[in-house]
C-alpha cells in the first residue's frame, strides 16, 4: 500500500500523486478494481493536500501545464480501461443468463 505525505516541494509532492496513479494502472490492468477504488480515493485524497500546499499560480504554472496535461489523458486512459471492463462483464453476464435460460428451456422440455 502507498502511503499518504507531504513532501517538501511541489515536484517530489507530485511524484507521491504519480506513484498512485501508476499503482491504480497496474491495479486496472490486472481487473483488480476494488484495488482501483481504494487508491483512487488516497489519491484524490493526496491531491487534495497536494493542491494545498502547492497551489497553482505564476511561479508554478509551467509545472502544472505539463504535469496536469499528462494526468488528464492518463485518466483518459484508465476510463477506456474501465469501460471495455465493464462492457466485457455485461457480455459474460448476458451469456451467462442467456445459457442458464436455454437450461432451463431444455430441463424442462
Amino acid at each position: 500500500m502507498l502511503a499518504k505525505a507531504i513532501a517538501d516541494n511541489v515536484e517530489d509532492s507530485w511524484a507521491i500523486v504519480e506513484r498512485f496513479t501508476q499503482a491504480m494502472r497496474a491495479a486496472a490492468d490486472t481487473q483488480d478494481w476494488l484495488h482501483v477504488l481504494n487508491l483512487a480515493g488516497d489519491r484524490h485524497q493526496q491531491l487534495l493536500q497536494h493542491f494545498q500546499h502547492f497551489p497553482v499560480g505564476p511561479e508554478n504554472a509551467r509545472f502544472y501545464q505539463v504535469r496536469l496535461h499528462s494526468m488528464l489523458k492518463g485518466e483518459q486512459d484508465l476510463q477506456r480501461i474501465a469501460t471495455d471492463a465493464r462492457r466485457e462483464v455485461m457480455r459474460e453476464g448476458l451469456l451467462t443468463n442467456h445459457n442458464y435460460k436455454a437450461v432451463g428451456a431444455y430441463l424442462a422440455s
